[in-house]
């Protein structure tokens, strides 16, 4: 008895626990035609739970009470199972029609993503969004019941949502609809008014439900004839936190719910693709033509330009050839093209061309690209000609590509040839002549011949000041072409200023005296001594002050004042004339400029005077420049470079001492003065400094002594620069060793070697401390060019190229494609940083580590790689980054701080705590 009623006691438990589960998980969320099932469900397990509380009531005697007892049982047993057969027949039924509606609503998503894969399908192909999106509308229509609607895209016009569509069902009512859609619909119909059901959509970019359009607010009204509206959902399409478009459906029997809208979610999704991939395919479109339109630019510019411009691949055949090419070499393109360009050059730079790219491409030694030189072409049928040559490098697919820009310069060499006879003439045949004439009229004016009638001696005094005129114009003219030329040779010594200004101020007193002007030493600085040519220092002072003078007034005087600032001796030379008009001011240090240029000026000069002191004083690496008010004078300036002043240290004359792990330099110098300036500079900044006096002690000390780098001087009295270079880059062991010319034939030496060999710099005497310092630094971080070197140890070549792309513009990038190169590359030159793959086809790239350790000053390293690196690893470097979760602008921003703190420390590991010379009164060579 007792068993009976627990088993009635649980099964009536469990039937209240389903049916409370039905009703809250089951009924209260189920969709509006399946709530019909579950509450045939519902009902059924009521009538079973009710049945088993009637079993548990009647099995407590005197807990129901009953009237007429049946002892037989058999009519409650009638009456329970009438209750359980109908709460069976309802769970039947209610289960029976819940899976009928399963199945049509897995059909309806089925036929959904058909339709989605369908129209995903036909973009694909066809990369057609109309036909897409008909296609899909059309769909939309089917698996709703909808009678027509649109699918749009949403745009802005002066800052007003509108509706542009892609797709709309054809509703016209007559002929004149008709008419409108077939005109219309292909370019997109465009919708704009906010008063509507649409609009309203527009506004506030959520759904619009409206099951009764003709009482609704939102409405905005049918045109006459128009079929009738009986439902409408709008259904706004969002991407990215934007609205892109909007569907609008009508007429769905029943009206429409968040289930369609829930249903619908998935081809709203695909709606927001197909209007990206538009907007996508549009922009690409635009940009297409835009780049076409360039390249048709850049194309026209490339056919119009005087240049002859041809570009070659890594083998040396021809890819393209402009117009101007054809006029220069007499070829058509159609001829060139194709073929090797060495066609275009004569024997024997035809046969040497090929083995000359070989070789760069092995070693990267060039002869011209990169530089630029003067070379012989040659024309169609044999004829050659001068041409300015200049070819630069770029990367096309991995490939390398070299673009040569060519110019005839048949016509400027045979300018330059008749110019150079002509000063030949100027300089042989007038200046011999003019001389003696000059010579024997102040002879003559001297009373060589005794005293002559005052006519005479008149015409004799005006003869001898205009041939003194001429002398001085040949003269300018023949010093302006010379130094334009550089052919004025410069003796830079170290100098007191102060005599040489006393002597130039004696020199021009006679001609001061002539104009009624007297010279006047305002200021002094006498403990000054400057690096100059004493010679043009002194034509320098006679140009400036034969210009004051001519520009004072009787009685008046010129004033020099000399003054020491920071790091230069500035000398003054004013005077108290008219002044520079105002309008002139721009143009005074340009050649035969003058402020009064015409036929009948009062002041005499060539114009050139002014513009030769500018090239004389930039040759001694001075500046000069003027002020000046309208009448209340001039004042020219100039400003050379102090070397010392009295009380601070004389020329190194004792051996200093080491400095502990410092690079150890070379300096070959055969002028002790300058070698000794060298060799405190470079010790100033931090090096240990051996000296050698000619050609045969340096290549001994060479022999004997690693050498981090060496300066050189191309006049050595032994043997010439330009041949110690030969020899050294000749030898296995002095290959690499960086070379800084220091010289004051530093274009000869250039186009000796015309870029066969590389050095590191080329700087001509004079030359400044801070300009040497840096070659010599550069130099020793392997940076000659001026920007950092990279070695990228990885195996994918796209990515290199990519990375080398990324940072060209803060870096050199040099490949290596595994350890063994990477090995090579680190014995032929030095590194700033290292970036490192860890997964190389013959090794953990972290083996590359003990190589790098030994290199002085070890590059930093970045481990760019496929894996994450183990923490040593991490701790070891200077950045560790995974390929697939670094982005360009945080790789470049990587790049650029690990270049930047291995440029710190080379500059720490190359200077010592003291201070340096450009501080110290040795500023400048």
């Amino acid at each position: 008895m007792m068993a009976d009623i627990v088993l009635n006691l649980l099964r009536v438990l469990l039937l209240a626990g389903v049916l409370f589960i039905f009703w809250r998980y089951r009924l209260r969320e189920a969709a509006p035609d399946r709530k019909e099932a579950w509450w045939m469900i519902l009902w059924g397990v009521g009538l079973l739970l009710f049945g088993s509380i009637v079993d548990v009531a009647e099995s407590l005697p005197g807990l129901i009470p009953v009237s007429a007892p049946d002892e037989t049982g058999i009519s409650s047993w009638l009456e329970n199972l009438v209750g359980y057969i109908g709460g069976c027949l309802l769970l039947f039924f209610g289960f029976r029609r819940w899976l009928l509606l399963s199945n049509l609503e897995h059909e309806r998503f089925r036929r959904l993503k058909n339709a989605i894969t369908r129209v995903q399908g036909a973009f694909i192909s066809t990369a057609d969004t109309r036909q897409a999106f008909d296609s899909l509308l059309h769909d939309i229509l089917d698996l709703t019941g909808s009678e027509y609607g649109f699918i749009g895209e949403v745009s802005r016009r002066d800052g007003q949502p509108y509706l542009k569509t892609h797709a709309i069902s054809n509703i016209a009512w007559n002929e004149e609809t008709r008419r409108f859609y077939d005109e219309h619909v292909p370019l997109g119909m465009e919708f704009s008014n906010p008063n509507t059901l649409f609009g309203a959509v527009l506004r506030s970019g959520e759904p619009v439900i409206a099951n009764d359009p003709a009482h609704d607010p939102r409405r905005g009204g049918l045109p006459p004839g128009h079929p009738p509206l009986n439902t409408f959902l709008g259904l706004p399409i969002h991407a990215g936190g934007r609205m892109l478009g909007m569907l609008g459906i009508a007429n769905r029997s029943g009206g429409y719910d968040h289930e369609v809208i829930h249903f619908l979610h998935p081809l709203s999704s695909t709606i927001a693709q197909l209007i990206e991939a538009r907007q996508a395919v549009l922009a690409r479109n635009v940009a297409e033509a835009a780049l076409a339109a360039s390249a048709q630019h850049a194309q026209a510019v490339l056919n119009h330009v005087l240049d002859g411009i041809i570009t070659i691949d890594g083998h040396g055949i021809v890819a393209s050839y402009n117009l101007s090419a054809e006029r220069i070499f007499g070829y058509t393109a159609e001829a060139v093209i194709g073929r090797n360009v060495s066609m275009l050059m004569p024997a024997p730079y035809r046969e040497q061309h090929d083995g000359y790219l070989r070789h760069y491409q092995s070693t990267g030694e060039a002869r011209v690209i990169g530089i630029g030189r003067e070379v012989v072409g040659q024309r169609q049928g044999g004829g050659t000609f001068p041409m300015e040559l200049a070819v630069t490098e770029i990367r096309r697919d991995g490939q390398p590509l070299y673009i040569g820009m060519v110019r005839d310069i048949t016509e400027r060499k045979r300018m330059e040839r008749l110019k150079s006879e002509f000063l030949s003439t100027v300089s042989h045949e007038l200046r011999t002549p003019l001389t003696s004439i000059h010579g024997a009229l102040g002879l003559i004016a001297g009373g060589v011949l005794g005293a002559l009638p005052a006519q005479i001696r008149q015409l004799v005094h005006i003869a001898h000041k205009n041939s003194e005129q001429l002398t001085h114009l040949i003269n300018d003219l023949l010093d302006m072409e010379k130094m334009a030329a550089g052919g004025v040779h410069f003796d830079m010594k170290a100098e007191a200023l102060m005599p040489l200004l006393e002597q130039a101020i004696e020199a021009n007193r006679a001609y001061g005296e002539d104009r009624r002007v007297s010279f006047v030493m305002s200021a002094r600085a006498d403990d000054v001594l400057v690096r100059v040519d004493a010679k043009r220092l002194l034509q320098v002072m006679a140009n400036l002050l034969s210009n004051a003078a001519k520009f004072s007034p009787e009685g008046g005087q010129v004033e020099i004042a000399v003054t020491r600032l920071d790091s230069q001796a500035r000398i003054a030379v004013s005077d108290h004339g008219p002044g520079i008009p105002a309008n002139f001011r721009d143009h005074i240090f340009e050649k035969f400029s003058q402020a009064d240029a015409s036929d009948s000026r009062q002041k005499g000069g060539t114009g050139l005077g002014l513009a030769i002191t500018r090239e004389l004083v930039q040759h001694m690496d001075g500046r000069i420049g003027f002020d000046s008010r309208d009448g209340e004078g001039a004042t020219f300036h100039i400003e050379l470079p102090l070397l010392r002043s009295s009380g601070q240290r004389d020329w190194p004359g004792t051996a200093e001492p080491e400095i502990t792990n410092a690079p150890r330099l070379l300096v070959v110098e055969d002028n002790a003065e300058v070698a000794g300036l060298l060799a405190l500079m470079l010790r100033y900044a931090g090096f240990n400094v051996d000296l050698a006096g000619d050609a045969r002690s340096a290549l001994a000390r060479l022999e004997t002594q690693a050498y981090a780098a060496m300066t050189l001087d191309l006049n050595l009295p032994d043997t010439g620069g330009v041949e110690i270079i030969r020899k050294l880059r000749a030898s296995p062991a002095t290959r690499n060793l960086p070379i800084i010319v220091l010289s004051a034939y530093v274009e000869e030496g250039q186009l000796a070697l015309a870029g066969e060999l590389n050095t590191v710099d080329w700087l001509a005497k004079p030359f400044d401390e801070a300009r040497l310092l840096r070659a010599v630094r550069q130099a020793l971080r392997g940076d000659a060019a001026g920007k950092p070197r990279v070695l990228h140890v990885e195996d994918d070549v796209d990515l290199r190229q990519v990375v080398s792309t990324l940072g060209g513009e803060i870096a050199e990038f040099v490949p290596a494609r595994n350890l063994a190169e990477a090995r090579e590359r680190l014995r032929e030159g030095r590194y700033s940083v290292v970036m490192l793959d860890l997964e190389l086809p013959d090794g953990s790239g972290w083996e590359l580590m003990s190589a790098l350790r030994a290199v002085t000053p070890m590059p930093r390293v970045i481990i760019l790689s496929g894996s994450e690196a183990a923490p040593d690893q991490v701790e070891a470097v200077a950045a560790a980054l995974v390929k697939s979760r670094i982005s360009n602008d945080e790789l470049l921003q990587t790049l650029h701080r690990v270049i930047s703190q291995s440029a710190a420390l080379s500059e720490q590991a190359a200077l010592v705590e003291t201070p340096s010379l450009v501080e110290q009164p040795y500023a400048q060579l």
